[in-house]
């Protein structure tokens, strides 16, 4: 009988080998009582006379209250209308609505701010962090007005680091950027699982005009109509948004009036009305089912699936469900490095590219610093020139596998870097006036732009070991537009500092920092012609002081400081981060090549009238050497001297005493 039993449960366990089994992990529904709940009919993006908008706030207001809105914001552009009747309006609570208070941040890529928040005229840069620090929500305006499907990278930091920035405008003032639901579905493709949310779609009219009125909106489901279940709906996603092409406010959309999920046979269904067909939409933008029910059973390593419900008067979307698809075999090993020949002291980055979802990583870098981790995208650095041999042991519930790589890293003293501006706020700009500081330029001017002025450029997680040798070091730059005009000099030098903070708006936070005593001055800079790239005049002596400076470390951040010291008007005018391409610092180095020096021996002791000599063999490679000395021959030795013969005497008694003796050299 025991046989029997052993034998069931081996068959019970292979069976279980190799299934692939999908969960939906993420359901913005799942907390809906659809019996109780209302549908709340809600629009997150309107202007008035305040802005840029044709139509008093009254007006406003009421069309979409007569039009049966429950939830409206007025987000004029860098202006907060609130509370309403402060601008001639009705209340919200006399016409029966929640009303929002706004913002939307407009002087660079556009998004609402809405309910807490302290500034008024914003950048996107600048009104994201705002509204993260004070509890309230956000999403991105209209992203098509600036990018293309190809460009979702750039959105996914603002929905990484800020939670509160809850969604993107898919469609926008009617349907103005059709490319918007291609963009939304690229950032969740790339986003979810990784980072464990979703990003939501919004549909909002962006009205200017009357004409803007009714062509889109969003239904949120909650259980009454407070500001605290708006927010718990919009950070939750519980909401389907449509689309009305005719924009007369009296259109039967598709409406859903319940979503059911059955983790069990793995399903999505939808109960909705006036609808003529329904399609589900996976990553990349394709179709991957259609009809009420959504069958996930197999639909293994997929991040996402939304339906889409339409009819001759408009189309309803759902929010994107999220899937994570796990396996029940052992993982199989591999790794990558985003370099595998680097110069001593720079950061390796490495990549598990292990498969079968391993929840545990072993890795062992021969030589490297750390030289093991369990993280499972480690960071290394190597010391010595050479060759090293990398391994990973990933494990999961089902068992475990390895990978070696031998030599697979090499390290030379001789290595360059590239690092480019990563933040708008790392390249600025001072009027030498009033020592304003402008943050955001939409370029950099050199020297002039109507009056003085300084740059200043700060380079973050700058990868030179404290002490290398600067072989090169310049800044590339693109210019933003021509100029043919002779310019007598740029001057520029790097901040003093062992690690350069943060520029603030402080008044001369620029120039109030200290220089370099090395600089470079440009002698009369070429004439640049826009869209080219220039290369400054070599700094490596600018580069050589900071990163000799005993407090500097790799992975510091270090500014350059450009100026001029004369009454010339003129300029040179190059990209910001903001332009597309970012000014970078390009250095070439060498690191001093580790030489251990030969242990010393036939240590050799002599009395010589009152004093003690202690003579040894020369030590090849040794400078100098260091002598330590104790009562007890197994412990507290103690340092007492540096010679740089190989004999030391001192005053001799009769106390017995050890002594050991340490080759030392510059590198060792």
């Amino acid at each position: 009988m025991k046989k029997m039993i052993a034998v069931l449960i081996l068959g019970i366990i292979m069976s279980l080998l190799g299934q692939t089994v999908v969960s939906l992990v993420q359901n913005p529904y799942a907390d809906i009582n659809w019996s109780t709940y209302n549908q709340y009919k809600a629009n997150f993006h309107t202007h008035t006379t305040y802005s840029d908008g044709s139509e008093s706030p009254s007006t406003v207001i009421n069309a979409y209250a007569n039009a049966n809105y429950d939830i409206l914001a007025m987000t004029d552009h860098n202006f907060v209308l609130w509370p309403w009747d402060a601008y001639g309006a009705p209340t919200p609570e006399s016409l029966g609505m929640l009303g929002v208070r706004g913002d939307e941040f407009s002087n660079s890529h556009h998004d609402n701010g809405f309910f807490n928040f302290t500034v008024t005229s914003a950048t996107l840069e600048q009104g994201i962090p705002n509204v993260e620090s004070n509890g309230g929500r956000s999403h991105i305006n209209h992203p098509g007005r600036y990018y293309t499907p190809d460009d979702w990278a750039w959105y996914i930091p603002w929905y990484r680091d800020y939670p509160t920035n809850v969604g993107l405008e898919v469609y926008n003032q009617g349907d103005r950027y059709p490319a918007d639901r291609q963009l939304w579905d690229n950032i969740n493709e790339n986003f979810f699982p990784t980072e464990g949310k979703l990003v939501w779609g919004y549909s909002n009219d962006d009205m200017h005009t009357m004409s803007h009125l009714y062509h889109n909106y969003q239904f949120m489901l909650m259980p009454a109509l407070t500001q605290s279940d708006l927010i718990d709906c919009m950070d939750n996603g519980a909401s389907y948004f449509c689309y009305e092409p005719s924009g007369n406010g009296s259109a039967i959309v598709p409406r859903i009036s319940g979503i059911t999920v059955d983790d069990v046979n793995k399903t999505i269904t939808l109960n909705a009305t006036n609808y003529a067909s329904i399609t589900w939409i996976g990553a990349g933008t394709t179709t991957v089912g259609s009809g009420t029910t959504f069958d996930y059973s197999s639909y293994t390593d997929q991040p996402f699936v939304r339906a889409v419900l339409d009819n001759s008067n408009g189309s309803s979307y759902t929010q994107p469900f999220g899937f994570v698809t796990m396996t029940t075999t052992p993982p199989v090993a591999d790794f990558s490095a985003d370099d595998v020949s680097v110069g001593i002291g720079q950061t390796v980055n490495f990549s598990d590219l292990s498969t079968n979802n391993p929840t545990s990583w072993s890795w062992t870098f021969t030589g490297g610093n750390p030289s093991s981790s369990t993280e499972k995208d480690p960071s290394v650095v190597w010391n010595a020139s050479g060759t090293y041999d990398v391994s990973l042991t990933v494990t999961n519930a089902y068992g475990q596998d390895s990978e070696s790589k031998t030599g697979y890293i090499t390290v030379t003293n001789t290595a360059s870097i590239s690092v480019s501006v990563i933040s708008g706020s790392d390249d600025v700009e001072q009027f030498m006036a009033d020592g304003s500081m402008y943050m955001d330029s939409s370029d950099l001017e050199f020297c002039d732009d109507s009056g003085n002025q300084q740059v200043g450029i700060r380079f973050q997680v700058v990868n030179i070991p404290q002490g290398a040798t600067i072989t090169s070091a310049y800044l590339e730059v693109r210019a933003d537009e021509s100029d043919t005009r002779t310019l007598n000099h740029i001057k520029y030098a790097a901040e003093d500092i062992d690690d350069s903070p943060a520029f603030t708006t402080s008044a001369w936070n620029l120039s109030s920092r200290t220089k370099t005593t090395n600089s470079v001055t440009w002698t009369n800079p070429p004439s640049w012609t826009a869209e080219t790239v220039y290369n400054f005049p070599d700094m490596s002596s600018v580069v050589q002081e900071v990163v000799d400076r005993a407090g500097w470390s790799s992975g510091n951040s270090m500014t350059c400081i450009f100026w001029k010291d004369d009454s010339d008007a003129d300029e040179r005018v190059a990209d910001p981060y903001e332009g597309g391409y970012p000014p970078k610092l390009i250095v070439e180095y060498t690191v001093p090549e580790m030489i251990i020096p030969v242990i010393p021996a036939n240590v050799v002791t002599s009395i010589s009238g009152t004093e003690l000599v202690i003579d040894w063999a020369i030590s090849a490679d040794a400078t100098s050497y260091d002598v330590y000395s104790s009562n007890d021959p197994y412990s507290g030795f103690a340092f007492e001297a540096n010679v740089a013969t190989n004999q030391y005497v001192t005053p001799y008694n009769d106390a017995k005493k050890f002594y050991y003796i340490v080759a030392k050299n510059a590198t060792k």
